[in-house]
């Protein structure tokens, strides 16, 4: 594969921090802007609000004490499995807050923190986002003095100031909470919400749609003589027609990740929002409960439960609602089809590119049968 000298250029850039406010820019392929999440909470804690009420005909099922010690002996072969993954990777592992080297970069609208709540934890994009924030409306002191509008602009608070490290030595919260989802979905999820077009629910989607896709176009497309005729996709033509369901194919980002993942410097894989490790470093945070949209029902009920001991008659039922049913699984994705549209040697590379991150996180793909399959 040809190596654009762009990507030379940038690793050097990065070194310097010269392009930092770029790479900023970029999160916004992903999650909404920092700048953007007190414009958007108002009407992202409405829509909430009314998603759990919309809800309320589904049957919420109290958890007896045997299920409650399945689910906590499934949170400890969580952890288990993590910190085996980070060793068999030559990674030590952080088991206590007092180990906590305060050494990382997060993003925004990733982290919960609330020592209100005695909580904390880090939230990747598509895995329950809108669950996390029906939770915390109401229920945080924060939410209710209107310090903040949301759990995100509450986090990225501690985001801007580079403290969330610092601060979890400091208050060792009762709960540290990492949430995950299979890999390989959550990146259809990603790609099917920041490259829609057809399928956007507003003009503002698909204005952010087409936003990101020049942002990738800058940076294959700066020096056209290096330029991968695998990306041909991302030419400025493009721009200038009428997309189908989507800005850029699904085949096409995969394309990215199993061609270019090392001509990407680190700081832009980070910001892309594509690997789990990156983004909430847990090797090297000791989350003590790895909470999966899968499961998030069970996994939140617990919490709520058995560490928090929030679940009792002060408890709303708008707050027992979270999690009963589950976000980003959005209809009109047929996963095994998109997956099944890709060559079969582009998915081997795609589950080897993310195979250590479903080792780490108990799960697994068949490209025989195209499954999705969970561990525990």
């Amino acid at each position: 594969m040809i190596v654009s000298s762009n990507f030379l250029r940038y690793q050097e850039a990065r070194k310097l921090l010269f392009l930092f406010p770029f790479f900023i820019g970029l999160t916004l392929w992903f999650e909404a802007s920092k700048l953007d999440v007190e414009v958007d909470s108002a009407q992202e804690k409405h829509g909430h609000q009314n998603h759990i009420q919309s809800d309320q005909k589904k049957s919420l099922q109290e958890l007896d004490e045997a299920e409650l010690t399945r689910i906590e002996q499934r949170f400890l072969k969580r952890r288990a499995r993590l910190k085996d993954t980070c060793l068999r990777l030559g990674h030590p592992v952080v088991n206590e807050y007092s180990e906590i080297v305060p050494s990382h970069f997060y993003f925004p609208n990733t982290l919960f923190d609330d020592k209100s709540l005695d909580m904390s934890g880090c939230i990747l994009p598509r895995t329950g986002t809108g669950g996390w924030n029906s939770f915390w409306y109401g229920s945080s002191e924060f939410d209710k003095t209107g310090r903040f509008s949301s759990f995100q602009a509450q986090g990225n608070k501690v985001v801007k100031r580079d403290q969330w490290e610092k601060k979890l030595k400091e208050n060792k919260p009762k709960v540290l909470f990492l949430t995950a989802r299979h890999p390989i979905q959550r990146l259809i999820s990603v790609w099917n919400r920041r490259f829609c077009y057809g399928t956007c629910s507003s003009d503002q989607d698909r204005k952010l749609a087409k936003q990101s896709l020049e942002k990738l176009q800058r940076i294959y497309g700066k020096d056209k003589s290096d330029f991968n005729e695998l990306h041909a996709e991302f030419d400025s033509t493009i721009l200038d027609n009428k997309p189908g369901d989507h800005v850029m194919p699904f085949s096409t980002l995969v394309d990215l990740l199993v061609s270019d993942l090392h001509t990407l410097d680190s700081q832009s894989l980070l910001e892309l929002g594509l690997h789990t490790s990156s983004i909430c470093h847990p090797c090297d945070i000791p989350y003590n409960y790895i909470v999966k949209l899968e499961t998030f029902a069970e996994d939140y009920q617990y919490i709520m439960k058995n560490v928090l001991g929030l679940w009792n008659e002060d408890f709303t039922a708008k707050h027992k609602q979270v999690g009963i049913t589950v976000e980003n699984a959005a209809s009109n994705l047929d996963y095994e089809k998109i997956l099944g549209d890709l060559e079969p040697s582009k998915l081997n590379e795609l589950v080897t590119t993310y195979k250590n991150e479903m080792e780490m996180f108990g799960y697994q793909f068949d490209s025989e049968t195209l499954q999705f399959q969970m561990l525990d």
